[in-house]
């Protein structure tokens, strides 16, 4: 990050219509571009033109837009001069990642809708982030900002027509300055090399924290993280690369990337061990500035599965030098930030497992983990590496990590 994303915060601060998106971004462009349309038909028609739906003799008669019908946000039903009709489906995915499940779910949904047959169905993936899976062009089209910015030029050429109290061009023009301004700024994230958004010197995310626009760019740079992850594993051809949120613990082998508490994540985890009650997985979670080293033991009626004997797994684990410690030497790529004594910082915990062997945990004890203190020095492609060290070193242990997990969760077959 730069003087040009300080320079696009700048000017996102003196838009009027970057302030009035900020109770709900993508709700708040969703009803924009609705509005657009709706208050000139000539919009909506260019903007189709532009993203290949029309053709340029293809004129619009009518258009009808309903919002936020069967969980999408805009569905457009426009009549044609050629006496065609055609339903317009818009999922617009501004402030999050978009999401293979949902997009076949509403993709099905649609064409069963018998209130649409014979209708030429188009369906518009409008984004920010170009998805990390694959997007069958007979399905969706996928649209980022910059061509609707694009379209948004062409359609400044209809004049000047007054609606209430805003001039079209105005507004036009004020839109598009918004869109290029989230473009420009998304860019340049993706160009950043250090993983330093959590430093508390980072003036520029922390301005970003101010406007309420962190949210969206650490999505996206953590999503970015997860895809070159993925893509360094491709080495080892026994996994199955895969996004955890495509299918939720079916895989032997997942990278996920997500927000939450204000922070973004990126993680990955193997499938250990698994019986008819409950799934075992190790693996590696980077959020914000701590990078994890964790077990996660999951049931299979969503109860708090197991605890004492997830507790006595990782404990074991660390006692066999299998996992959590210092000498993994999974650690040794990451700079760690050290305290005022010239020690690195490490999370230990203070959770119910005794005799020295302390775990962080989430969920009750079904998550248990370890972490380093990352510094502000580190690059992102040698956190990249580090998941794939950290993959490599759990492959080469597997078979000791699976006895000590039959020992711990026999019980449980």
């Amino acid at each position: 990050m730069n003087d040009e994303i300080k320079n696009s915060i700048g000017r996102l601060k003196r838009n009027p219509l970057f302030q009035m998106s900020l109770g709900s971004k993508e709700l708040f462009h969703s009803n924009i571009i609705a509005w657009l349309m709706e208050s000139n038909i000539h919009i909506a028609e260019i903007i189709f033109q532009h993203w290949g739906l029309l053709t340029k003799e293809q004129k619009l008669v009518s258009i009808k837009i309903e919002r936020e019908k069967y969980y999408i946000d805009l569905l457009i039903d426009i009549k044609l001069n050629d006496s065609n009709e055609m339903l317009v489906v818009i999922e617009n995915k501004l402030k999050s990642i978009p999401n293979k499940e949902q997009l076949d779910k509403y993709y099905e949904s649609i064409n069963k809708k018998k209130v649409y047959a014979g209708k030429e169905i188009q369906f518009i993936l409008l984004t920010l982030v170009q998805p990390k899976f694959n997007v069958k062009p007979d399905k969706w089209n996928i649209k980022n900002y910059s061509t609707l910015s694009n379209a948004l030029i062409q359609a400044k050429n209809l004049g000047s027509t007054e609606i209430d109290f805003f001039s079209i061009n105005h507004f036009l023009k004020a839109y598009k300055s918004f869109i290029d301004t989230l473009v420009l700024m998304n860019n340049a994230v993706l160009k950043t090399r250090h993983y330093d958004y959590y430093s508390k010197n980072h003036l520029v995310m922390n301005d970003l924290r101010t406007i309420k626009l962190h949210d969206i760019f650490l999505k996206i740079a953590h999503h970015k993280i997860s895809e070159k992850v993925i893509s360094k594993l491709k080495v080892y051809p026994q996994l199955r690369c895969t996004s955890l949120n495509e299918s939720e613990s079916e895989f032997d082998f997942s990278v996920y990337s997500g927000f939450s508490n204000s922070s973004g994540l990126t993680g990955l985890r193997i499938l250990i061990y698994k019986n008819k009650k409950i799934k075992l997985f190790i693996g590696v979670q980077l959020q914000a500035k701590q990078f994890r080293y964790y077990t996660e033991v999951i049931s299979s009626d969503g109860s708090i599965a197991e605890t004492k004997s997830h507790i006595n797994f990782s404990k074991d684990l660390e006692v066999k030098n299998l996992w959590f410690l210092k000498t993994n030497k999974i650690k040794s790529n990451l700079s760690i930030e050290k305290d005022r004594n010239g020690n690195e910082k490490r999370g230990k915990g203070i959770g119910r497992s005794k005799s020295g062997h302390t775990f962080c945990e989430y969920s009750k004890g079904a998550f248990l983990y370890r972490y380093d203190v990352l510094d502000d020095q580190n690059l992102i492609s040698k956190i990249e590496d580090s998941f794939v060290k950290a993959t490599a070193y759990i492959l080469n242990n597997k078979d000791q990590i699976l006895q000590v997990a039959k020992i711990n969760f026999h019980s449980n077959i």
